[in-house]
């Protein structure tokens, strides 16, 4: 759960820093995620009725960014109540959601890093390093410093799953070499938490000690959960004497600045010490100490483990009517956290149901659209045929009378030459048998003239023409 909150904390400076011009609804998905964190630290029923109102408004919006972003809500929702099948399913599209949005990149490599963490729990370790990895490389693209110590903070967990505690430890010391002090003392935190819970106590402790006396490298109010991390290993160690001392000073840091959480949290550490060592009378007070303050911030599980070292030390004690009291307290409490459990289950799957419809009412609707675009597509291509064949007719049509009317004029020219042929003939013969018989008479009428011996001189000419005509007469025809 550290990481995940972590993972929304680089997001959400992510998104302050990513606004873009020309992405109108940028300031919509911070305020949503902005509301979403708020809803996180208020509870698991809170948290719900966020996630499904959300779910129900970005669902109304025919927007990949809104889908992304409503993925990405209900993904790490159900990573942080270990159901992780589920946020698979949801995380696995927030990147499809986005890849056309780079002003939602910090977005989209946030989800890598739950990926991470959800395939690490689901044991895919392979893809827990793809994932972290494509996080990473993001994240190194971006110049962002924060988002890449979260991918090695998710590949650290991985190695730590599959028992490489070695390369956990060198990915959370190569944190711990960065200038900004917050990472820093995050990755140093991380890693003796790792050596704690490898029994490494003295590794641990090396740690804590190197934060908690370098005041002047590390502030105050970041000394307290090594402050607490020490006083937990010296109990594991049995020296009681000097838990006491650091719980108490961690104590001290809390109470100043008002973490009531941590201060129960402190004082129910003491009190299971106090139990273990039978001193019963202190056992009691910081037990009742760690109740009153669980029962102000909320926290359930937290006034469940204080029943529960009161049920124990009363019963220790042989105080049997105290012990059943507390007894009854513990079940009645886990009743009702069963309950919250169950009904919290029951509000999930009937989330995933809505979501479920949603998806294949979507669905439908694409499968509708998508048989009305083949529809259309049939039509327009039978009226494209249609068009085509009506055009290609009249195309025809045109063509065959233009050939019939070139045909005709053929036909028709023909028949003019040949009457014009017959005319010529028939005018030749008229020339030859006409004038050419005038002509050939003129002739001959002339030589008898000249038989008769009549000399004139106008006779030879009068020949000569006519013989002329005659000759060209010849020559036209």
């Amino acid at each position: 759960m550290r990481n995940t909150f972590f993972t929304i904390t680089i997001l959400l400076c992510c998104l302050v820093s990513c606004t873009s011009p020309e992405q109108t609804d940028s300031a919509f998905v911070k305020a949503t995620f902005d509301k979403y964190t708020v809803a996180k630290t208020a509870g698991k029923n809170e948290l719900i009725v966020f996630v499904k109102e959300t779910d129900s408004l970005l669902s109304s919006y025919n927007n990949s960014v809104y889908d992304g972003l409503n993925n990405f809500i209900k993904g790490s929702y159900f990573n942080g109540t270990s159901n992780f099948s589920l946020a698979l399913t949801f995380l696995s599209k927030v990147e499809n959601d986005l890849e056309k949005y780079p002003a939602y990149d910090s977005l989209r490599l946030a989800s890598y890093l739950f990926l991470s963490d959800v395939n690490t729990n689901l044991g895919n370790y392979d893809e827990s390093m793809k994932q972290a990895l494509k996080a990473k490389e993001g994240y190194e693209k971006l110049e962002m410093p924060a988002g890449v110590y979260g991918a090695n903070i998710s590949m650290s967990r991985m190695f730590q799953a599959k028992g490489e505690i070695k390369k956990a430890k060198d990915l959370i010391r190569s944190n711990m070499q960065v200038a900004d002090t917050n990472m820093k003392l995050k990755a140093m935190h991380v890693l003796a938490n790792i050596y704690g819970e490898q029994g490494e106590l003295d590794s641990a402790l090396a740690i804590d000690n190197e934060v908690i006396y370098n005041k002047t490298l590390y502030p105050e109010k970041f000394v307290s959960p090594f402050l607490n991390n020490k006083a937990l290993c010296l109990n594991e160690k049995r020296q009681f004497d000097s838990a006491l001392y650091f719980f108490e000073q961690s104590l001290l840091i809390d109470s100043a600045q008002g973490a009531v959480h941590n201060m129960a949290a402190n004082y129910s550490d003491m009190g299971s010490m106090y139990l273990y060592q039978n001193d019963f009378v202190k056992a009691k007070y910081y037990s009742l100490k760690a109740l009153g303050l669980s029962k102000t911030t909320g926290k359930k599980m937290l006034t469940l483990y204080s029943y529960k070292n009161l049920y124990q030390l009363h019963k220790m004690a042989k105080d049997y009517p105290n012990a059943m009291m507390y007894g009854d307290s513990v079940t009645t409490l886990q009743k009702e956290l069963d309950n919250v459990t169950l009904n919290s289950n029951i509000q999930e799957l009937n989330m995933v149901y809505e979501t479920s419809k949603k998806e294949r009412k979507i669905q439908q609707q694409h499968d509708t659209i998508e048989r009305n675009k083949i529809l259309f597509s049939g039509i327009a291509a039978i009226l494209l045929v249609t068009g085509l064949l009506i055009y290609n007719y009249y195309r025809k049509k045109k063509l065959q009378h233009q050939l019939e009317r070139v045909k005709s004029q053929q036909e028709n020219e023909k028949a003019i030459a040949a009457a014009e042929q017959k005319e010529r003939l028939r005018i030749s013969r008229d020339l030859h048998d006409n004038m050419g018989a005038y002509t050939s008479a003129l002739i001959a009428n002339i030589e008898k003239l000249k038989l008769k011996n009549v000399d004139a001189p106008e006779l030879g000419k009068m020949q000569d023409n006519a013989n002329h005509i005659l000759g060209s007469l010849r020559e036209t025809i």
